[in-house]
């Protein structure tokens, strides 16, 4: 038997190069071993980039599902203290948050009392649960208008209605400009209102105004007609619209900053009776220091002399109830109904007061401070917005504001009367004014012009306004419409305006003031069968 004998001494020498390169089993092994190493390394770090991004997009949906994530640019999702509300953007210019509501619904027991403001978590679920507003995932869809607060539709038999009583909500409008993105903006508040019964869905301005002045502007409703500014015979307490308004200037002061405003430049911007409600804001004590700039557009500048007592007797006189044994019964029964509530101060009513109050030249009564309609008293001396005193006095301490105030030509044009003044001619039109005018002594036309505008304001000379009262004379044209226009408008407005503005210089309060005027296609502006071609009143809002 053959055997072969191994030398183990001379096998155990290892040659690492030789290994290196030998094709032996064990160096194919490890060479597999290493290329499933490298696979599964590779397979691992690509699992973790696919996991990680996995991770990020579902972090960034749950933050954007969920509110909190916020494009820079223009967020249409905001925080506010009611919870996170979500806008619209129906162009390139502008996001809208619409419907927001600022305080509860003044229905109910909540009727004649003043706003009750959303200062709790409680409150803002019952707001926002009347609101019938669309939330999904605890995000208020606010993407679209409420209706605005309830009124008689004009010259309406009063059962022609429109709004709703539940109407307490605010509009924001943020322009998209992306160069200014990083810069708190402006705030414009808008005060609308026509004869404190009248207001419009607050649809105003458009899309191309917000993005042009870059500044965030803010529609609201606000209780009008007899709901805002008719006390009630129990409650007593006056002036309910202008405790709306002050609550929206504090909302805002509060939560604008959310929507890029800056809440320390805030202008107020009335036309109408919402430049009348602005002017008494400005006023006030309780309101001046929540806005920093005011503009106002044909104010009514009546003196506010009257007392909550007062109105409290002629409420019960325009309910019927003066002569009633029991007249406590009557005002429960009238002022239950929201239908019998808005007629109190119904169209005939209106009428009237518009006629001989606003829409006619002063008569001599009117100047010797006879109270000619005892049924309307809009604003009240309530000693907190309207103060005899203070409003004697105007200046405030710390308080001196930019101001604009301005008017158009032709105010009273809405609704000229008498009706029938386009059939006039000279003569009608100069013995129309001398026996309106009603002055002894007086009996050439001119002079009573002059009189007119010198010695009926109460001290105040209309003289020096030559540039702008153009009625002194007839026109060539013989617009014996346009005439009166003119110095009904000059009378009511013009020269009791002017002094107004004159008494702001004299206390340094830096103004401007303008004077619109043109003509434009004829139509009825308002509804009051009153078409007109004339600068009327509220025409430059509209222009705005």
């Amino acid at each position: 038997m053959h055997m072969e004998t191994v030398n183990y001494g001379e096998a155990a020498h290892w040659n690492d190069n030789e290994y290196i390169q030998s094709p032996s089993v064990t160096n194919l092994r490890m060479n597999r071993f290493r290329r499933i190493t490298s696979m599964t390394c590779l397979f691992n770090i690509i699992l973790t980039i696919a996991f990680v991004l996995m991770t990020v997009i579902v972090i960034i949906f749950a933050l954007s599902y969920f509110g909190i994530w916020f494009n820079k640019s223009q967020p249409n999702v905001v925080n506010i203290f009611c919870g996170q509300i979500k806008g619209v953007q129906k162009d390139d210019y502008t996001i809208s948050y619409l419907g927001i509501p600022y305080a509860l619904p003044p229905i109910n027991e909540n009727r004649f009392k003043p706003p009750i403001h959303l200062s709790s978590k409680k409150l803002c679920h019952k707001a926002w649960e009347l609101s019938n507003t669309t939330v999904m995932n605890s995000i208020y869809y606010t993407q679209n208008y409420k209706p605005s607060c309830l009124q008689l539709l004009p010259k309406s038999s009063g059962n022609a209605f429109d709004g709703s009583e539940n109407c307490l909500y605010l509009n924001i409008h943020v322009p998209v400009n992306k160069k200014t993105i990083n810069q708190a903006k402006p705030v414009i508040i808008i005060i609308d209102g026509l004869f404190f019964m009248y207001s419009n869905e607050p649809k105003q301005p458009s899309s191309d105004t917000i993005y042009k002045t870059d500044a965030i502007h803010v529609t609201f409703n606000y209780r009008i007609g007899p709901f805002g500014f008719l006390p009630h015979p129990y409650e007593k307490i006056p002036n309910l619209g202008l405790h709306d308004q002050l609550l929206v200037l504090q909302w805002i002061r509060n939560n604008i900053a959310q929507f890029g405003g800056d809440p320390f430049n805030v202008i107020l911007f009335g036309y109408g009776s919402g430049a009348t409600c602005a002017l008494t804001l400005f006023y006030s004590s309780i309101s001046n220091q929540l806005f920093d700039k005011l503009w106002i557009t044909a104010p009514g500048l009546s003196l506010l002399n009257v007392s909550v007592n007062d109105v409290i007797e002629t409420i019960h006189y325009a309910l019927n109830c003066h002569d009633d044994i029991n007249p406590n019964n009557c005002s429960n029964y009238k002022l239950n109904n929201s239908i019998n509530i808005l007629n109190i101060w119904n169209w005939t009513i209106i009428e009237q007061w518009l006629m001989n109050s606003i829409f006619s030249l002063p008569s001599i009564h009117e100047f010797n401070n006879i109270n000619t309609n005892r049924l309307i008293n809009i604003l009240i001396n309530d000693n907190q917005f309207v103060n005899i005193d203070l409003w004697n006095k105007i200046l405030i301490p710390n308080s001196i504001k930019p101001m604009v105030i301005g008017q158009t030509s032709h105010e009273v044009s809405i609704y000229p009367t008498p009706k029938t003044i386009p059939f006039w001619n000279k003569n009608i039109y100069q013995n129309y004014i001398i026996e309106k005018l009603n002055i002894k002594n007086i009996t050439s036309y001119n002079q009573y012009i002059d009189y007119f505008l010198s010695n009926h304001f109460n001290h105040i000379n209309c003289k020096y306004m030559n540039n702008i009262i153009e009625n002194k004379t007839i026109d060539k044209d013989h617009d014996w419409l346009s005439n009166l226009m003119l110095l009904i408008t000059d009378s009511r407005l013009t020269c009791p305006l002017t002094e107004l503005v004159n008494t702001f210089i004299n206390q340094y309060y830096p103004i401007y003031q303008y004077y619109l005027t043109g003509n434009h296609r004829c139509f009825d502006p308002y509804s009051l069968n009153g078409y007109v071609s004339y600068a009327f009143h509220g025409w430059d809002a509209m222009l705005y």
